[in-house]
């Protein structure tokens, strides 16, 4: 069942943070990102395309997705991406863990494109990606994963535009925490 989650996890990754197809949602200007655009699709991922390019980067898209699965390893994150020497950074942030990563790496380690692109005539081919996981009480039978993936086209701007968006949900869970608790 693990696996089967952190699969479908998986997928989310890597179609997470591609542009808008026929029959999308119409983007519509976001009230809490100035300078983005955002849409949801019908699978629930909810996507935010750069339209401040001073802002936040021409041709940016980052893209999260909310699942009931438990957080991937290491090994399973590396696994997906068919890289054994991914650099992944995690840390406990007190109500929830995260982990992040470059998708794509160079022969000395370094974040480069990434190749093939899943989509021809897309720029932002850099990608950060990511996940956030809230501690959950083993009784709930739950869990709470949130993954995350940025495109722009440095990876400064995609790790840059991913922080700002981590930073938010991060406040999120905590707030969805805190009313979790009131309401016991």
């Amino acid at each position: 069942m693990k696996s089967f989650a952190a699969a479908l996890a998986f997928a989310c990754f890597s179609a997470a943070a591609l542009p808008a197809f026929a029959g999308d949602p119409t983007p519509v200007p976001s009230d809490k990102f100035p300078g983005w655009l955002t849409m949801t699709r019908e699978t629930g991922t909810v996507f935010f395309y750069c339209r401040a390019p001073k802002i936040c980067g021409e041709g940016s898209i980052v893209s999260f997705h909310f699942h009931d699965a438990p957080a991937p390893t290491k090994a399973e994150i590396r696994e997906q991406q068919k890289e054994p020497r991914l650099p992944i950074t995690c840390k406990n942030a007190g109500k929830y863990d995260t982990c992040e990563y470059p998708n794509a790496i160079d022969k000395k380690g370094r974040p480069t494109h990434w190749r093939p692109m899943p989509i021809p005539g897309l720029t932002a081919d850099f990608f950060h990606s990511g996940h956030l996981s809230m501690h959950m009480p083993a009784s709930s039978r739950t869990h709470f994963l949130i993954t995350l993936a940025s495109s722009a086209t440095s990876y400064q701007q995609a790790k840059k535009n991913y922080a700002m968006f981590e930073a938010y949900l991060g406040k999120a869970i905590v707030m969805a925490d805190l009313s979790r608790r009131s309401s016991l």
